[in-house]
């Protein structure tokens, strides 16, 4: 596995090997996740599902599946290789087999725009213990030094408090508010937007 200092910045980006999906920091393994790790995909999704449904559409019954999480993987794996997408895959250097949070960056632009959005999730049990402000500082360096990007944007509801403290202490700045961003069960819910120039 290489580690961030090994990946060369190009003025345009260059296909990404597939074979580039493992990276370590301090405490954590990022991982970019297959098809045959959809069962640990799927137990981190319904470990938390009742936490994650706060800020997003709850998942129908088929999206507990399996094969759905498979799908998913797929597609994503599609999505990177094409790179238009990077999700990294958490988990604690002594237990790689359990995922403990989630980190992405997905509509990635290039050239004029170079930025992308960027989406966490963390399992309950491992808040507050500063895994998830180590993860995005590494995708931040990663899309910057692989992708070339000067831009990142990130939605957050506005009682979201705790990711709101997060990002501004990775030194994310309130850009704007957004109203009826999303959609949760008929019911339409605003966003702040905070951005980060890397």
């Amino acid at each position: 596995m290489r580690s961030l200092k090994d990946i060369k910045k190009t003025k345009k980006p260059s296909a990404i090997s597939l074979s580039e999906r493992v990276f370590y920091t301090d405490r954590l393994m990022l991982k970019i996740c297959s098809k045959k790790d959809a069962p640990l995909v799927l137990s981190f999704y319904d470990r938390n599902l009742l936490e994650f449904a706060k800020y997003e559409p709850l998942p129908m019954v088929e999206t507990r599946t399996l094969s759905f999480h498979e799908q998913c993987l797929e597609f994503e794996e599609k999505e990177f290789s094409e790179m238009k997408v990077v999700r990294f895959f958490l988990f604690l250097k002594d237990n790689p087999m359990e995922i403990i949070g989630t980190v992405s960056c997905r509509d990635i632009k290039h050239a004029f725009y170079a930025s992308a959005e960027i989406g966490y999730k963390m399992d309950a049990r491992f808040r507050r213990c500063g895994y998830m402000s180590e993860a995005i500082n590494f995708m931040l360096r990663y899309v910057k030094e692989v992708h070339n990007l000067h831009r990142v944007e990130a939605y957050v509801m506005p009682d979201n408090e705790a990711s709101l403290r997060l990002l501004s202490g990775l030194g994310f700045i309130k850009e704007g508010y957004l109203h009826d961003k999303l959609c949760l069960d008929d019911v339409w819910y605003d966003h702040v937007l905070l951005t980060k120039l890397i």
